[in-house]
């Protein structure tokens, strides 16, 4: 897979959310690590349980840190291109457009300047064929 240890089920990993009491004790001591303002905003959903994803997470608020001040408005940053050119990548496993969104999802912030970018590919994956759910998606919520 893109991402060693992400999820092989995608179909469970978009439709299902954690019973409470239920996260995994290494994930738990993950999210801890994160400064408090950051672990309170973070869901504890099975995507943001992968491992990788506060590895991901720091590693893009350590670039806004560092480059936001040198980042165009309306022109994407050479990672966040990499990122989006990975979602739209057909051969692309559901698992990993999932993980890709998710991130969106997790820092609106840092994507906001770049919305009219990514607003067409976001939403044709979400109201695609393959977008893994049926009826009320997870991304809709």
């Amino acid at each position: 897979t893109f991402f060693p240890g992400a999820s092989q089920d995608a179909n469970a990993m978009a439709t299902t959310s954690s019973a409470p009491g239920s996260v995994r004790p290494e994930v738990q001591a993950r999210v801890m690590q994160l400064p408090p303002g950051v672990r309170d905003e973070l869901e504890l959903d099975p995507i943001n349980e992968e491992p990788v994803m506060v590895s991901s997470l720091r590693v893009i608020d350590q670039l806004n840190r560092m480059f936001n001040s040198t980042w165009i408005p309306g022109v994407l940053p050479k990672w966040m291109d990499c990122l989006l050119s990975e979602l739209t990548r057909a051969d692309n496993p559901l698992n990993v457009k999932l993980f890709i969104l998710k991130l969106l999802v997790n820092r609106p912030k840092i994507f906001q300047p770049y919305a009219s970018q990514w607003f067409t590919p976001v939403v044709e994956f979400a109201v695609g064929p393959n977008n893994g759910g049926n009826g009320f998606h997870y991304l809709d919520r």
